[in-house]
């Protein structure tokens, strides 16, 4: 059984996080054995790795030439006799992972990456740009961030491949509409709009305040819904009560139960000024939902505009309020739409599917 490390940063609640929790449960049986090594803090979804089966180790970097963390990376490589290594993000995980792995005698290298962004320091850039001959494969969320990457690193197309992110494919939970509304003391027939992003700035929840403001003045007995956690928390907060939409737009932190409350919305959105693939998005096309959001990166191979959603240009308030008005105003078109997003789902983002695609590439180690 071949040996693979999966190396990030910080085991962060993060979509990239949550999908490689997904995805190693689903390997189990694939003749891999998988584990974690964590280039800083181990971050607070390592139990939920370690409740698994998969072991997590960290070695709490405190900067970027901490050699004792260093030398525990070429440690554990040691030690647990890898074989693969897999890194996933940006950063320090990027280069050191490939570097140090390959220092301790690792061949087979793979790395996933998430974010849409490629910019950072000019020298690190180059270096990693230099890791590219040892690197198997590049793996990408979506195309248009397959491209940019391909661009600015100068990597070889033959090293590039695409696998999107996926979900688990569930039936619909009937049930919830009833249970959410109630957990929240709102009528039956509230209608939901909800946002699943953590709250930083590059999320860009103004504008998804400034929808509600917009939408609320126009259709009766709606809320709009902010679930996750973050540093604009705060801001977003007081924005919303300098429109007074304390009491139509609710705050309701990191649940663990999002799907519920998914399955509860009657419209998902996303207002972000960057993404990749968001895993958020997914998760509402696998319970049947419309979706509204800007055209931010690979936002657009999600959805089919008119067939299962909408997509808006970033900060265009009128055309994201436009269409979430339409919807809510039209049961029948909510119902077409969110039955259209579960078979695109269905057809091309179930997470088994992508499994099987990750394995493929580990067999050519």
């Amino acid at each position: 059984m071949k040996r693979v490390l999966i190396i990030f940063t910080t085991l962060m609640r993060g979509g990239a996080q949550f999908q490689v929790l997904d995805l190693v449960q689903i390997m189990k049986n694939s003749g891999y054995e998988f584990s974690i090594f964590c280039i800083k803090e181990p971050g607070p979804l390592a139990a939920s790795f370690e409740e698994v089966g998969v072991k997590v180790f960290a070695a709490r970097m405190r900067h970027k030439f901490d050699l004792s963390s260093l030398r525990e990376l070429y440690r554990v490589i040691k030690q647990e006799k890898i074989d693969i290594i897999n890194t996933q993000g940006l950063g320090d995980s990027l280069f050191w992972g490939r570097s140090i792995g390959y220092m301790a005698g690792v061949r087979h290298f793979y790395s996933t990456i998430h974010s849409l962004e490629t910019e950072g320091r000019d020298a690190f850039n180059q270096l990693n740009c230099l890791l590219n001959r040892i690197t198997r494969y590049y793996i990408f969320v979506c195309d248009i961030q397959k491209e940019l990457w391909r661009k600015q690193f100068r990597i070889p197309t033959e090293k590039t491949i695409v696998i999107y992110n996926g979900v688990e494919i569930e039936a619909p939970a009937a049930d919830s509409k009833i249970d959410i509304r109630s957990e929240l003391n709102l009528p039956a027939n509230t209608r939901l709009v909800s946002i699943i992003a953590r709250l930083h700035p590059i999320k860009n929840h103004r504008m998804f305040i400034d929808v509600a403001n917009a939408v609320s003045k126009q259709v009766e007995d709606v809320k709009f819904l902010v679930l996750g956690d973050g540093d604009t928390r705060q801001e977003m907060e007081d924005y919303s009560r300098q429109l007074e939409l304390e009491n139509t737009v609710l705050f309701l932190g990191h649940k663990s139960n999002v799907m519920d409350y998914i399955a509860a919305s009657n419209i998902i959105t996303l207002t972000s000024r960057m993404e990749a693939l968001p895993v958020s998005l997914l998760e509402a096309m696998s319970q049947g939902k419309p979706i509204v959001a800007t055209k931010a990166g690979g936002v657009p191979e999600l959805i089919w505009q008119g067939e299962n959603g909408y997509t808006v240009e970033l900060n265009d308030v009128d055309a994201m309020s436009r269409h979430v008005i339409d919807i809510l105003s039209n049961p029948q078109r909510e119902e077409a739409l969110g039955n259209r997003a579960l078979e695109l789902c269905r057809e091309n983002f179930d997470i088994v599917e992508k499994a099987n695609e990750f394995v493929a590439l580990l067999d050519e180690a």
